[in-house]
Order: C-alpha cells, then sequence, then structure tokens
C-alpha cells in the first residue's frame, strides 16, 4: 500500500507537470518543458517455489512508473539563477531496484546532484522442514535467510566562485533495513536464531580548489560514520536442530553493536613550473576509533541433561592511524622523449583490544611501506608509444597478540620487492587503441607462505569505438605466481570482453514551448 500511494503521489505530480507546461511556455518566451514517461500494469502469477522466483527475480504485481525523464530549460530571465533542471525516476512503485535523481544546473557556476537508489535483497534456499532434515547429512538446507533493503542517498553541490577557485560539497547515506537469521553451535548442537538488519554508513565530502598560473593546490576533508546493531537472539525455545541429544535452548540474547568514526585530511599538489617539468604530489592522513559493546544471556539443557546458564559482558576498541605520501615527477627531455619517477611512503598503526567475560585479547599491528619507481617513455611515432621502468618497495611489518593479561610480544618482518616494467601502446586513430604491458617482479622473504617470491604479469588491452554508438573493450591477462620457500606455483588467465551499441530510439515524447 505504501509504494502504490507513493506511486500515485508521483504520477500525480508528473500529470500536473505536464499539465502546467503551456502554462510555464506561455509565461516563458523561450523556455521549454520537455519530458517522458512509461507507465504501466504487471502481471505476476508464480506457480511452483515461490521463494526461489523471489530470490531471482521479485517483481511483483501492481501499477508501476517504469520511467520518467523531465527537464526544465527556463527563459532568460531566470538563467542568471538556473539554467536547467531535470529529473529521472525509473521502476518506481515496488520494483526490488528503484531510482530517483534531480540535477540543478548554472552552467559556469554551480552544479547540484542528488540521486537516490533502492534495492532489495532476499535469499532463502530451505529443502525440507528442519524436523524433517539431518543436521549430519546437512540435507534440509540453508537456515541463513535474508531478506532487507539497501537506500543509497548520494548528493554533490560543485560551486566555481571564478575560474581558479571552487568549493565541492558532497554527502552520502546508506542504509540496510530487513530481517535475517543465522546458525549458532550451542551445547553440541545447532540452533537456528534471528538476526535482524541495522546497519548505517554517513560520509561528509569537502573540497576547495584553487589554481595559480603554474600551480593546483586541493584541499580534501572527509568524515565517515557507521553503525551497526548486531543483535541475535531465539524467538521462543528450540530443540536444536541435533534431535539425537539432549540439548534444549529456552532463551538466548547475543547484543554486540559497534559503531566506528574516521576522518582523512587530504592535500593535493600539481605543479608545472616550467614547459618541462610536471609535478604531482598528495599526502593524506586518516583517523579511525571504533568501540564496540557485547553482552550474552542464554538459558536451557545442555548436551549431557544439566541446566546451564550463561551472563556474559564485554567489549572493546580499536584505534588506527593511516598516513600516505606520493610524489610523482616528469621531465620532458623533448617532445619524443620523457623521464618519469615516483616515490611514495605509507603507515598503518593500529591497536586493539577485546575482552568478553573472563577472556581477554590484545593486538597491535604497524604496517610501513616504501617505494620508488623510475622509468622512460619515447613517442617512436605519432601512433607508437613505449615505456620501461623499474620499481622497488620495502615494507616493514610489527605485529603481535596476547590472550590474557600478560604483555604484547612483537615480531618484526620485513619484505623487499624488486622489478621491471614494460609496456607498449598503439593508437593509429581515436577509434582504436592497443595496448601491452609486462611486469616482472620478485619478493624477498614474503610475510607468509602462501605469498609468492616471483610474480610476471602480463596484460593485451584493445579498445574500438565508432562515431555510431558501437563500443568494443577486451583484455587478455596471464599471470605466474610462484613461491620457492614452500615450493608451490600457479598461472592464472583471463580473457575478458565487453560489447555495447547505442542507438537512438523512438519513443514518446511530449515537447512545450
Amino acid at each position: 500500500m505504501r509504494k502504490q500511494a507513493i506511486y500515485l503521489v508521483c504520477v500525480l505530480c508528473g500529470l500536473a507537470a505536464w499539465l502546467a507546461a503551456p502554462v510555464w511556455a506561455e509565461e516563458s518566451e523561450d523556455g521549454s518543458f520537455t519530458g517522458e514517461f512509461s507507465i504501466g500494469y504487471r502481471s505476476v502469477s508464480v506457480d511452483g517455489t515461490e521463494n526461489k522466483y523471489k530470490e531471482d527475480i521479485n517483481l511483483d504485481d501492481g501499477p508501476r512508473l517504469f520511467g520518467l525523464r523531465m527537464e526544465w530549460v527556463p527563459s532568460l530571465g531566470l538563467r542568471s539563477k538556473v539554467d536547467r533542471i531535470s529529473v529521472d525516476v525509473s521502476n518506481f512503485g515496488g520494483d526490488p531496484f528503484e531510482t530517483f535523481g534531480l540535477k540543478v544546473q548554472k552552467y559556469g557556476r554551480y552544479d547540484f546532484d542528488y540521486r537516490r537508489t533502492e534495492s532489495d535483497y532476499f535469499y532463502q534456499d530451505i529443502i525440507l522442514p528442519p524436523e524433517l532434515g539431518s543436521a549430519s547429512l546437512s540435507n534440509a538446507g540453508d537456515f541463513h535467510h535474508f531478506d532487507f533493503r539497501r537506500v543509497r542517498d548520494l548528493a554533490s553541490f560543485k560551486y566555481r566562485f571564478n575560474d581558479r577557485a571552487r568549493f565541492d560539497v558532497g554527502f552520502e547515506r546508506f542504509t540496510k533495513r530487513g530481517e535475517s537469521t543465522t546458525t549458532l553451535d550451542i551445547q553440541r548442537d545447532e540452533f537456528e536464531l534471528d538476526k535482524p538488519v541495522h546497519e548505517s554508513f554517513d560520509e561528509l565530502q569537502l573540497a576547495f580548489q584553487y589554481a595559480w598560473p603554474k600551480v593546483t593546490l586541493t584541499l580534501e576533508e572527509r568524515v565517515r560514520n557507521y553503525q551497526n546493531d548486531v543483535e541475535i537472539f531465539l524467538p521462543g525455545s528450540s530443540p536444536g536442530e541435533n534431535t539425537t541429544n539432549l540439548a534444549r535452548l529456552d532463551f538466548f540474547l547475543l547484543d554486540q553493536p559497534y559503531e566506528y568514526d574516521s576522518n582523512q585530511h587530504t592535500v593535493r599538489l600539481t605543479a608545472k613550473p616550467t614547459d618541462r617539468w610536471i609535478i604531482q604530489a598528495a599526502g593524506s592522513v586518516q583517523s579511525l576509533d571504533l568501540d564496540i559493546a557485547a553482552s550474552e544471556d542464554s538459558r536451557g539443557i545442555g548436551f549431557n541433561g544439566q541446566p546451564f546458564v550463561t551472563d556474559l559482558t564485554g567489549g572493546g576498541e580499536i584505534e588506527r592511524d593511516v598516513d600516505f605520501f606520493d610524489v610523482d615527477v616528469t621531465y620532458l627531455v623533448n617532445d619524443r622523449f620523457a623521464v618519469v619517477g615516483s616515490a611514495r611512503r605509507y603507515s598503518l598503526d593500529q591497536e586493539g583490544v577485546f575482552f568478553f567475560g573472563t577472556a581477554r585479547n590484545e593486538g597491535v599491528w604497524e604496517i610501513d611501506t616504501t617505494g620508488f619507481e623510475a622509468g622512460l617513455q619515447y613517442n617512436l611515432s605519432a601512433t607508437v608509444t613505449l615505456g620501461a621502468g623499474v620499481r622497488t618497495e620495502s615494507r616493514d611489518v610489527t605485529f603481535g597478540s596476547v590472550e590474557g593479561s600478560g604483555e604484547v610480544e612483537l615480531e618484526d618482518e620485513t619484505t623487499d620487492q624488486t622489478g621491471f616494467y614494460a609496456n607498449v601502446a598503439w593508437r593509429p586513430s581515436k577509434q582504436f587503441e592497443l595496448t601491452a604491458d609486462v611486469e616482472d617482479s620478485s619478493y624477498d622473504d614474503p610475510f607468509a607462505l602462501v605469498s609468492p617470491t616471483d610474480r610476471q604479469r602480463y596484460q593485451l588491452k584493445a579498445r574500438y569505438k565508432r562515431d555510431n554508438g558501437f563500443f568494443f573493450d577486451g583484455s587478455y591477462a596471464l599471470r605466474s605466481y610462484e613461491n620457492s620457500d614452500s615450493g608451490w606455483d600457479s598461472d592464472y588467465d583471463q580473457l575478458t570482453a565487453r560489447s555495447v551499441t547505442r542507438r537512438k530510439t523512438c519513443t514518446p515524447r511530449w515537447v512545450t514551448r
């Protein structure tokens, strides 16, 4: 009912805008109001497994607004404030994927963009009822169920003060709400429990850019907040999935919500002091604080036939600091030859502690990575470009953990990487491009035995685009890995191809001027 009401409101608004368009046209000598819409009614009849239908298709019957696009270009008298307002709606009225978009633009001054997407997810794969299934044979199906809705709101506002200065602000909100079930092993038995879905993520983005004749400076700020109200409980009582033992659960509640706040500060600099030098540098500092609380309360009969009760509380926190700095330098020797180089520094410091009842765990991670790269680029002709270079990287890892009340004992590991790369690009025309890349790297003392000591990558890409809307993009990649310490090797190849044809279609359209 709620979705149909929203649908009716949307249709009425669209019809009202349509009817008002001639009035607007009369009031504005050269303004225009254009748009198109597609409405209909879907009839659905499901014969068979309804859950499988909801997993794969999940289309309900009823009226739908399949698509609505409206654009208003005001008269000259109003264009000092706004040049264009557009609205875009698709799959509105109850479909599992709905979108809404609004754009307001003043060319050369500001650009406002808002988009909302909603999607439903459903999963329930039960083969047999629990009382007919066997826990040891696992023939009853999957007792993990999901039924939730995801909503994402994206809003951005870009304002240009003049040719040199601009300010951007963006906001993102993501929510996930619904129901799910999970299983836990308790008293040597498996119990199906309810787990409501309640997640949210918010991010605020701010950026300011100022361009001097030879230097461009950009300042960025990001603030994030994430919350997950993790709660697992048993509705009523349950004998469990294994009916051959004595275990029974009369009450169970696990409450484990957690939340983190994160801040990121970034500075970017692009400089071209002369016609031959190009310098790009960036630095970022990020911090994250995570807090978690936990409590568990349960009662029932154990596997040995004796009553049991649990009443546990706990909590913890994690603090993380991340720093990243890099610089890229290009020197143009002449019109064909260039020397390139880069340096980067990455560091991560993280400490965390968690306790639950009498158990306690603490961990420390410190990762410092430093890398350098130097190479040459040569334009063999107007259509062929060659490139080659060397890379080196060193990573120092300090880590440790402890269970209980003892002190954390730290260990140190250092991994050095060296290698080279080469590439060639052929662009005979604006429509066609072919590139080939090769990379070879070796690792001294990798952090884990599953990590390679040698790695090779070969890749070929092709891209073709025509003016009639046809587009093709394909690639083939071959990757080889080897670890001489543990004696394993692996080869992996991947072929991808994508073809798109964009054509203008004739659709019902109404225009007023």
